[in-house]
């Protein structure tokens, strides 16, 4: 099947592939128009209904420190997680991993996943933990020539962490996936392979004492935590609560 075009030579180019759970297929791929003046666009297209439909989602400049690029350059990386929504790594022009996910609307979120040393950034590989979600971005951090490092950025607590796996290497291409479990990360790489436990405890990151509240006024606080297997149900242990006041996602009153 034609997906798009016809285009010029680079069309089509650095796409990656994802099935959902229904079994629909998705392609984030480059689409370039007026080579060496225009700009390549980053599309995100899915098949419903055996029609693959364009989402455009980012348009960057062509020429970039005086080279030809593109926002996936040399390659994105397409995953669905559990409930099916769509999640993207790939190549910012400023020298950074970006992350984007897309709402039920159409809107698609992104963010800095990791800003790098060298010039580039290559192979991206993206998984995304089958428990969690908590998604994981391996690469290869080009330091210089026949020097680059494989980098992974996860994360967790709504920021992002960056680990060094190995320095000192030559060209390479990265291949990331998480056992069943989700309690192994494996990356294959320059004919090696590394693999790291991932921990997945649960840690509530609210602090132990809550705000007090004011009679007549409503009470409302957030809990919150890291990891885990879902569902997450919050239930009080041990203690009482003052009148009025349970674990609830609305604001209540307190009596007293």
């Amino acid at each position: 099947e034609l997906v798009e075009g016809p285009g010029d030579a680079f069309s089509g180019e650095h796409s990656s592939l994802a099935i959902n759970s229904p079994g629909i297929p998705a392609i984030i791929y480059n689409s370039h128009t007026n080579a060496g003046t225009g700009t390549y666009r980053t599309k995100y297209t899915i098949r419903t209904g055996g029609v693959w439909s364009e989402v455009e989602y980012a348009v960057v400049p062509v020429i970039v420190d005086g080279e030809p690029r593109n926002i996936t350059s040399p390659g994105g990386s397409l995953k669905f997680d559990a409930a099916n929504v769509p999640h993207v790594a790939y190549w910012g022009v400023d020298n950074t991993v970006q992350y984007a996910t897309r709402d039920a609307s159409g809107n698609w979120t992104t963010e800095t996943a990791a800003t790098v040393t060298g010039k580039d950034v290559f192979s991206l590989s993206l998984v995304i933990h089958p428990a969690n979600g908590v998604p994981y971005i391996c690469f290869r951090d080009e330091l210089a020539q026949n020097n680059a490092a494989l980098k992974v950025a996860h994360k967790t607590t709504g920021s992002w962490e960056v680990e060094t796996v190995e320095t000192g290497l030559g060209g390479f291409s990265t291949s990331a996936a998480i056992d069943a479990a989700g309690a192994t990360l494996g990356v294959a790489y320059n004919g090696k392979y590394a693999f790291a436990t991932i921990t997945t405890d649960l840690t509530i990151t609210t602090g132990g004492t809550l705000p007090g509240g004011t009679v007549g006024r409503a009470y409302s606080r957030t809990f919150q935590r890291i990891n885990g297997t879902a569902a997450f149900t919050w239930s009080k242990v041990s203690g009482e609560f003052p009148d009025g006041l349970t674990i609830f996602p609305a604001p209540v009153t307190p009596a007293d």
